[in-house]
């Protein structure tokens, strides 16, 4: 072992000395020390978790995520599509209602139900965003009103909604074939 002077007291020590045996200072000739971590401290190599299997379970516990989220979307996209369209087809049955109140009251004071929707006192063309509203059928005694889908109305799915005297609303043109009742 080749000897070296030690910077600090400038005795002779070991090249290989991690420290000066006289004054105690580290010697800058030495080789590094290998790492060895401090007592009790795990290692990667100790801890007996790979790191492999770490990384697996960090990867697999954000696909559990994954599927979880896409189970969820799959539940909740078409009960929101199916409540959305609902809301957008009582535009049509709230302007129903509306038009067969004003039918009554044209029939009370001119004995027969209008034929056109510019005939009904008090009538002004809603603010309807998916539904245009006329009369398909009048007479004395019965009439047949009609919502039929605008272009927005196609293209959200919306099919043609009717109305007759006796206030039964239908899911079609033409007043046949009832949905539901549409109550007083």
């Amino acid at each position: 072992m080749p000897l070296v002077a030690c910077p600090h007291c400038s005795r002779q020590i070991s090249d290989a000395a991690p420290a000066c045996p006289h004054c105690g200072r580290p010697n800058p000739a030495a080789p590094p020390a290998p790492y060895s971590p401090a007592p009790g401290a795990p290692s990667a190599a100790k801890s007996g978790t790979p790191v492999w299997l770490i990384v697996l379970l960090v990867a697999g516990g954000g696909l559990v995520l994954v599927v979880f989220l896409g189970i969820v979307a799959a539940i909740a996209i078409p009960r929101f599509s199916s409540v959305s369209k609902e809301a957008k087809n009582m535009e049509a049955e709230t302007v129903l209602k509306q038009l067969h109140t004003l039918q009554e009251s044209h029939r009370l004071r001119h004995d027969a139900y209008a034929a056109d929707l510019s005939q009904l006192e008090g009538w002004t063309t809603p603010p309807a965003r998916y539904f245009e509203f006329g009369v398909s059928a009048a007479t004395d005694s019965t009439f047949c009103l009609e919502a039929a889908p605008t272009a927005e109305g196609v293209s959200s799915g919306l099919e043609p909604r009717s109305m007759d005297q006796t206030r039964t609303l239908y899911e079609e043109a033409g007043c046949a074939a009832p949905a539901a009742d549409a109550g007083s």
